[in-house]
Order: structure tokens, then C-alpha cells, then sequence
């Protein structure tokens, strides 16, 4: 801002403020507000009244767009909005227009106001198409947010070009919806599209807008309104003056300490303009911790007999889901605000509206001991349920786990733990013992190892047979896209967009085969 150059103000279009400039009969030059008061300052200049000519042209639509800041608050009369919100705090703009509009801005506040309009600028990425391609009319690849927040007939959104979706792509949405909306797409909702927005914008890089991704955060909706009617039906009713630090429940301290570390991720964010970063955040606590692993391990506890355990489970749920609806209350106000109101009914009063609660802070939750407790709880039973998944175990099925080389500690954790484990890995029985029999099935997890017991409940030479099958299946998938891949007249006349599908399935292929082979190892481990 320290070189400014003279730009020409004026502009030969239809539209605008109309310069404020009228010329004399000899061209002489005169600026007024309106043209009475030009015929003054004329009248004045001549001595006698005459006949004005305004300038045809209107002033550049930067020029006017730079007195925004202080124009839209009453300037130039000193109005009590002008000297509440100038300066302002955070400008929200594109890299595109930082030099034609947040400089004509900065030149005009520091002209007529002598102060600068505002402290930050925040440059967001601009907004493409699925194939990064800029959204243009013309092209037919916008994406109409309303079409997207109210919902329309998928087929016609094709048939419009209005959605940046393939057909292939959009015919198998079309068919997977068919069946729960026939007459077309569900509305999405304004919370989803938002989220979609904020989850997207990383710095540095343009977002890709398709309706999956949309699609995908409208399902996290849905995630977080489950969520709450299941706290609902299980009297998870907040509690006046409920302290989250009084928790003695190992699962209600460690949920605890992982809103504490998400609640510092998403207010470190979004003060540091992160917003992706800070959508993330809570996204993976509301979906992955509060939803995924914390109902599922309080209902063990839920649907026991232990009633001060209870107590303090339905008060901890209830206080964590608050917070959550603090903090996705800036990128999905409307869901959030629904809920506060809906949760109030079961409890206590409400101060206020959502928007006017304090933001969530929290400095004693976190306990190092429990978080890895509960760490390897989670982990142990991620690997048996991927295990079970692998080897085609029957859903149904209860499996023996034997643990062998575990220390007091784990012994502890197993022991604490076992109606739990029981429940959600379906295990028959927990054993420990100084060897794994032969024949089961081996797990390493830490300076643990685990057996898996599967004998009388899967055939091996089935399940190798099943295994080698669709390996081959994959490795023939793989050759056939090597083949189209190393085929220059596909490569060079395809779509860049074909080009990297054949490419993500190959990976996906090859990543499949690589799993394939870890489960046929360990089925022949069984043999």
C-alpha cells in the first residue's frame, strides 16, 4: 500500500453510480452531488444559468465497492453504527480480488476515515468444479447452493450440467436414493453445505465441490441427531451444576480428556483462521470418538446394575453432547440450535440462545493413565473386529481370545473391561495362559500376543479357496487397468478425469490384494 498508482475511476457500462461530474458549455468541470447543486456552482462560474451535460460513464465498480466499509454504516454523517463497527475486525475475501477490492477498501479507510478497515484479512480458496475447473455458467458446471440446501430432482441437475458430476457417477447416487426419495435427491440442508465449505477451505488450495462430499457431511447431520436421541432415550439428562473432573468412571474420564484436546484443536484453529483444520477436529470427536466409541462403550454401563455409575454416565453424556453443540455451533447453526432447544426439554432451563453461550474451556480433564487404558481397549478391539472381518468369522459367532506374554497392567485393563469386550468383539471367553494354543490364530498388540481360536468355527480350506479366488480376481483387474494405462491412445485421448479414475481403482485393487494376502496368511497359519 506504499505505491499507490492512479487508476481511472471510470467505466462504459449500463450499470453503476453515475460519475458525479457535469460539463459546462466549454467543457468547464463541475462535481456536486446533484445536479441542482452542479447548476450552482455553474451559474456561480458563468454568471448566468446554463444548460449541463453529465458525464455518460459510471465510476469502477472497485471504486464504489472500496467505500463499502464505512458507506453501509451511515458515512459521511457520524452515526452511531459508524463509530460502533469502524474499524471492523476480520475480512473474509478470494486471492482474486485482494489488489481490484481489499486495497480500493484500505486506500478509501485510510482516506476518509483515517484509519485502516480492518485489522485481518482472511483469503479463502475459491470454489471449482469436481475437476478443478472454475464454475462458470457458460461451461454448465455451477453448482447453485440452494438447488443443493433445498434439494431437487437428481436426473434433471444432469440433465442441466449443474452438479460437476460424471454421468456414470451420478446415475449410481441416483440409484443408491431411488429407493428412500423417488421423486430425487434429499435436500442437503444450509449446515451441510456449510460444513462441506469449511471442511474444504485449506490454505493454499482451491476447493472441489461435488455433491458426494456434500452428501457425506448432510450423513455426519444425521450422525449428530442420532446421537442425541440416543442420549434422549437413555436418560442422559444434563445435570445443574454437573462437574465433568468429579468423573470416577474410567470411560467418563477419558471422553472427558478427548473433549478437552478437541475443544483446544477447534478454538486453536479457528483463531489462527483454520477452518478446515477446526472442522476436522470436531468432526473427528463428534464421529469417531463420541459417537463410535464412547455410546458404544457406555452401554455396557447403561444397561448394568451399578446405579451411581449410571448416574454419573447419563450426566457425562449429556454435559459432553452440550459442548459439542458449542463448538459445531459455527459451522452448523441451524442443527445446533435445534438441538440445544430440543435437549432442554428433558433438562434444565436454558440461559440462553446457543449463539450466546460461553465457548467451551477445559484445562483438568485430561488423564494420561486413562487415555492409554482406553487407547489400547480400543485398539484391541479394532483388531478383533478386523480379524474376524478378514477370515469371514459369522457375525454371530463368540470366539475364546487368549492373551499370553501380558503384564499386571493389561491383566488389569482385561479384567476391568471384559463384559465390554465381550459385548462389542463378541468373545466367548478371555484366557490367560503362558502359550497360544496351537492352531489359533495369532495378534500382536504391544508386548502382547493374542489368540484367536477359530477351529469348528470357519473351514480353512474353504476360506483359502475363497481367498485365492478373489485374489486373482483383483490381480486381473489390475493387469486389465495396467493394460489401458499403457495404451498411449487411451491416455492421450481420454479426459484427464477418466484417466485418474483407472488410476484410484488400480490402487484401490492393489490395496485389496495386499489385505487379501495378510487374511490367506494367516488362514494358512491355521492348517
Amino acid at each position: 500500500m506504499d505505491n499507490i498508482e492512479p487508476w481511472c475511476i471510470s467505466r462504459q457500462l449500463w450499470w453503476g453510480h453515475r460519475i458525479p461530474v457535469w460539463y459546462g458549455p466549454d467543457e468547464k468541470v463541475f462535481v456536486a452531488y446533484t445536479r441542482e447543486e452542479a447548476g450552482k456552482q455553474a451559474a456561480k462560474h458563468y454568471g448566468k444559468a446554463v444548460e449541463l451535460r453529465q458525464d455518460p460513464d459510471v465510476l469502477d465498480t472497485w471504486f464504489s465497492s472500496g467505500l463499502w466499509a464505512f458507506s453501509t454504516l451511515g458515512w459521511p454523517d457520524k452515526t452511531p453504527e459508524l463509530e460502533r463497527y469502524y474499524k471492523t475486525d476480520v475480512l473474509v475475501t478470494g486471492f482474486d480480488i485482494i489488489f481490484f477490492w481489499v486495497a480500493r477498501m484500505m486506500m478509501m479507510g485510510m482516506h476518509f476515515m483515517k484509519e485502516v478497515p480492518f485489522h485481518t484479512v482472511y483469503v479463502h480458496a475459491l470454489v471449482r468444479d469436481e475437476k478443478g475447473a472454475k464454475m462458470s455458467k457458460s461451461k454448465g458446471n455451477v453448482m447453485d447452493p440452494l438447488d443443493l440446501v433445498d434439494g431437487i430432482v437428481l436426473e434433471q441437475l444432469v440433465e442441466k450440467r449443474t452438479i460437476g458430476l460424471g454421468k456414470k457417477d451420478a446415475k449410481a447416487i441416483a440409484r443408491s436414493t431411488r429407493k428412500e426419495y423417488p421423486d430425487g435427491i434429499p435436500p442437503y440442508g444450509t449446515d451441510a453445505l456449510r460444513f462441506t465449505l469449511a471442511a474444504m477451505a485449506a490454505q493454499g488450495r482451491d476447493v472441489r465441490m461435488s455433491l458426494p462430499r456434500v452428501e457425506g457431511y448432510r450423513n455426519f447431520s444425521t450422525k449428530l441427531w442420532n446421537a442425541a436421541r440416543f442420549t434422549q432415550m437413555n436418560e442422559c439428562v444434563r445435570q445443574q451444576g454437573f462437574e465433568p473432573a468429579s468423573c470416577q468412571e474410567t470411560i467418563n474420564k477419558w471422553i472427558g480428556g478427548e473433549l478437552q484436546k478437541a475443544t483446544g484443536a477447534v478454538t486453536q484453529a479457528i483463531e489462527l483462521h483454520r477452518y478446515n483444520e477446526a472442522a476436522s477436529a470436531i468432526y473427528n470427536f463428534v464421529w469417531h470418538v463420541y459417537c463410535d466409541w464412547y455410546l458404544e462403550l457406555i452401554k455396557t454401563v447403561l444397561n448394568g446394575k451399578d446405579v451411581d455409575a449410571q448416574a454419573e454416565t447419563r450426566a457425562m453424556a449429556a454435559f459432553v453432547l452440550d459442548q459439542i453443540l458449542k463448538l459445531l455451533h459455527p459451522f452448523m447453526p441451524f442443527i445446533t440450535e435445534e438441538l440445544w432447544q430440543k435437549l432442554a426439554e428433558q433438562g434444565p432451563e436454558r440461559d440462553s440462545l446457543l449463539i450466546l453461550a460461553p465457548w467451551p474451556s477445559f484445562t483438568e480433564l485430561e488423564d494420561q493413565a486413562v487415555a492409554r487404558e482406553v487407547d489400547w481397549l480400543i485398539r484391541l478391539i479394532t483388531e478383533v473386529r478386523s480379524v474376524r472381518a478378514e477370515m469371514n468369522v459369522p457375525a454371530g459367532a463368540k470366539v475364546p481370545l487368549i492373551f499370553t506374554g501380558a503384564g499386571d497392567e493389561v491383566k488389569g485393563w482385561v479384567e476391568t473391561h471384559s463384559e465390554t469386550l465381550r459385548r462389542i468383539a463378541r468373545l466367548e471367553e478371555l484366557v490367560f495362559a503362558r502359550q497360544v494354543p496351537d492352531g489359533a490364530l495369532q495378534m500382536i498388540l504391544d508386548d502382547v500376543t493374542i489368540g484367536m481360536s477359530l477351529e469348528g468355527i470357519i473351514d480353512v480350506k474353504a476360506e483359502q479357496a475363497r481367498l485365492n479366488k478373489e485374489i486373482d480376481k483383483q490381480r486381473g483387474d489390475i493387469k486389465k487397468i495396467e493394460a489401458k494405462l499403457g495404451n498411449e491412445n487411451f491416455t492421450g485421448r481420454a479426459p484427464l478425469e477418466v484417466v485418474e479414475e483407472q488410476k484410484r481403482r488400480k490402487s484401490e485393487a492393489e490395496q485389496a490384494v495386499e489385505k487379501l494376502q495378510t487374511a490367506l496368511r494367516r488362514v494358512e497359519a491355521l492348517g
